[in-house]
């Protein structure tokens, strides 16, 4: 199954024989708004190649949830970087919720002011992170995944109902998957 929450409301479900650029294509090829979902190479097809980033094209929008776990399993390896950036992401979860319970008109804007500071200094610290840690392991896994996916992240600030991640999405294909 394909799971992805779109323009902010839905939830979309649609099963595929094998996960494909191809069938990405097929299923996205002609929408236009905010996708998010997780960072899978198959939907970089979406216009042959990065997805067009324009006004009337698709955008894909990442999710934090996914990101957090990159930084997890390198705390659970005892790898600061893992417990600073679980920290980090924390703080993001923090602001957003406070911005979320406020009234729908004034979510951009609280989410301007107090999440996306957040989300500056996280990309600053994993810039910066990700220059003094050395090798090949989870701690530069996590910190690699945060810098490819910077751009995608940065668009749930775009909107003050967009979630930072995809798991009502996966939570609503476990749904599925029970039934």
């Amino acid at each position: 199954f394909f799971t992805a929450v779109v323009d902010v409301d839905a939830v979309l479900f649609a099963y595929a024989e094998q996960h494909t650029s191809a069938f990405v294509q097929e299923l996205f090829g002609g929408f236009r708004g905010h996708l998010q979902s997780d960072a899978s190479a198959v939907y970089n097809i979406l216009e042959r190649g990065p997805p067009r980033d324009t006004d009337d094209g698709v955008k894909l929008v990442g999710c934090f949830a996914h990101c957090r776990r990159y930084f997890f399993e390198a705390a659970i390896c005892r790898y600061p970087v893992g417990l600073q950036g679980l920290l980090r992401i924390q703080a993001i979860y923090a602001a957003d919720r406070a911005c979320r319970r406020a009234p729908r008109e004034d979510r951009a804007a609280l989410r301007l002011e107090h999440v996306s500071p957040l989300v500056e200094e996280l990309f600053a610290w994993v810039h910066a992170a990700r220059d003094v840690t050395p090798g090949r392991n989870l701690a530069t896994k996590a910190l690699g995944y945060a810098v490819n996916q910077e751009t995608e992240l940065r668009r749930v600030l775009a909107d003050g109902d967009m979630p930072l991640d995809n798991t009502r999405a996966e939570r609503a294909l476990r749904d599925e998957e029970e039934r």
